[in-house]
């Protein structure tokens, strides 16, 4: 009380954080006021004390130790001891060099001050291991409606990030959220090495992508291996848009990252696949084992080696809108979103269509594969190709995929027939 005075039914709680603060910084503060002691008191035949300064903890063997007594008038009373802390070393970041830095707010406005707050506190605390903080913030903080992910590697990186809206994502809570979902990207998301900080660290995504390379022929691995993670010559940096090399290297790397989600306890509800990540989708359901789903993707790599180049346009249209545009040497080769589509076609034609485009101010991008997927040009392949999936052994999925080619939930009878992947 000589401290902060009478706070009546705070006054306990205020003097655990007192009690809590001493045995932490190993200081006792003095009561304040306190100038002779009652005459009715014998201190010197007690073992009490009447501590009248800042006074440093003795020196004691094991923990440091404190009680508080808490007595209400209407004979509630509480005692509580405190323990000193045990030592734990300063964590480190994490077993990949990186964290996840995780705010959350009632209003997304509220968002941008806690960045900026922390930001501040970093920057005060060089002291404090950025492991730690990211396991307070994802531990210790309740989640509101709106939430911020950011990614740093150290806590210089950390400061950064926070002050660019680049480096981070955010949601708003999903109240009755169904579950996760999985979505496997198809070809074209390949970059080089891509995930190699996770193949370097972390035995999981490892093991998975050599068992994956492990089904390929020696030299078929080795190429993808060296495209995938080596330093490569600025002049041979191509050698990933070979269909042949980038989609076995995406198929296992998308099967290695579900298994590092599943393994961290994030189960999916649904799975979804872009054109050949259905196959990823499929593998994870247990539609084909993973062998056979690298064994799929290679030889649909090679059969699109063997064909003419070709590529594809992702156009910012809408289905009926770039139908309408789209000329007679072009296929629509997927719809993506409403407003978003994928054409696919010869090199020549679609620079031409792109060119076009732009003259009307539309914006279009190429798809980094050097293949007219999902087109035309693909008929030549299909008869081989339908033979070699009538060899796999096909199961109905174990988890709910949603189709490429209908929207739908896609059924056991598609999917254990070799003709609906005929079609994929």
């Amino acid at each position: 009380k000589s401290n902060i005075g009478h706070l009546d039914t705070a006054a306990g709680v205020v003097s655990l954080i007192k009690t809590v603060l001493a045995v932490r910084h190993g200081e006792m503060p003095p009561t304040l006021g306190f100038e002779r002691p009652n005459p009715a008191i014998n201190f010197d035949a007690s073992p009490f004390v009447v501590c009248n300064q800042l006074t440093a903890w003795p020196n004691i063997e094991g923990r440091r130790r404190a009680a508080v007594n808490s007595l209400g008038v209407g004979g509630t009373n509480a005692h509580v001891i405190v323990e000193q802390a045990p030592y734990a070393p300063r964590g480190g970041q994490s077993r990949l060099g990186s964290v996840m830095l995780t705010l959350s707010a009632r209003q997304p406005e509220a968002l941008d001050q806690a960045c900026a707050t922390l930001s501040s506190w970093l920057q005060e605390n060089p002291e404090i291991s950025l492991g730690d903080v990211a396991h307070t913030l994802w531990a210790g903080r309740r989640r509101f409606e709106h939430n911020r992910l950011i990614a740093a590697r150290s806590r210089e990186d950390a400061i950064a990030a926070l002050a660019d809206p680049r480096r981070s994502m955010s949601q708003t809570r999903l109240d009755q959220a169904s579950g996760a979902v999985f979505l496997f990207p198809g070809g074209g998301a390949q970059h080089h090495r891509m995930a190699a900080d996770l193949y370097a660290k972390d035995a999981t995504v490892r093991a998975s992508i050599d068992e994956g390379l492990s089904y390929l022929p020696a030299e078929a691995a080795r190429e993808i291996r060296t495209a995938w993670f080596d330093d490569i010559a600025e002049g041979n940096a191509p050698i990933f848009l070979k269909p042949s090399v980038q989609l076995p290297a995406i198929l296992i790397l998308e099967v290695a990252i579900a298994r590092l989600w599943m393994s961290a306890g994030v189960k999916p509800t649904a799975l979804i696949g872009h054109s050949m990540g259905e196959n990823a989708a499929a593998c994870i359901a247990g539609v084909f084992d993973f062998k056979d789903a690298v064994r799929l993707v290679r030889y649909r790599g090679d059969l699109f080696d063997a064909i003419p180049k070709g590529g594809m346009l992702s156009v910012p249209l809408a289905a009926d809108d770039l139908r309408a545009v789209l000329p007679d040497t072009l296929d629509v080769a997927s719809l993506n979103a409403p407003g978003l589509s994928v054409v696919s076609g010869s090199d020549d034609d679609l620079e031409l269509f792109a060119a076009t485009l732009a003259s009307q101010d539309i914006a279009s991008s190429r798809v980094p594969i050097d293949i007219a997927a999902h087109s035309r040009m693909l008929e030549g392949i299909l008869p081989p190709w339908e033979a070699f999936l009538r060899t796999l052994k096909l199961h109905p999925p174990k988890l709910s995929i949603v189709s490429n080619l209908t929207g739908d939930w896609l059924t056991a009878e598609q999917a254990m027939d070799p003709t609906y992947w005929y079609g994929n």
